[in-house]
């Protein structure tokens, strides 16, 4: 009775944990973290259906240099390619940004810092993301990719 009991407790405590967009299940992607290098302090948390539709989350962005300078903005597009991602946004004051995360990864069994680049004051609004461009200096943190059928940083 008591064992029978436990497992079900144990069973109950874990029906509704989840962890970040991941729970979101396979028809989503996702990205979320913070990392910060030259460019300032990139903290996001943005997910959609597959192909991009149906985007929501945040973007933060500090420039460290600039106090004060502190920027969210709604997560307006979200284009993930495999390790790569592009989240669209509009932060007041800067217009239409592109924030271009790539997750590390490893060569020769070396690990790769995750990295990222902003492209801020866009012309165009974030309907549609660009393609990732894999482009970026490396952080200090980390980022996490989500796309169906592959398995981010194990």
């Amino acid at each position: 009775m008591r064992r029978g009991l436990l497992a079900a407790v144990a069973g109950v405590a874990t029906i509704g944990v989840t962890v970040g967009p991941a729970a979101a299940g396979p028809s989503t992607q996702w990205v979320g973290g913070q990392g910060e290098n030259a460019q300032g302090t990139l903290l996001v948390k943005a997910q959609s259906d597959v192909g991009g539709a149906n985007p929501e989350g945040t973007v933060r962005f500090d420039y460290p240099f600039h106090p004060g300078w502190e920027f969210e903005g709604p997560v307006l597009c979200l284009r993930v390619d495999g390790g790569r991602a592009v989240v669209g946004t509009v932060l007041s004051g800067v217009g239409t940004t592109y924030f271009h995360i790539t997750e590390g990864s490893k060569f020769n069994g070396v690990p790769l810092p995750d990295r990222y680049e902003a492209q801020f004051g866009q012309t165009t609004p974030p309907d549609e993301c660009p393609a990732p461009s894999g482009q970026g200096d490396n952080v200090k943190g980390n980022f996490y990719i989500q796309a169906p059928a592959r398995i981010s940083k194990g």
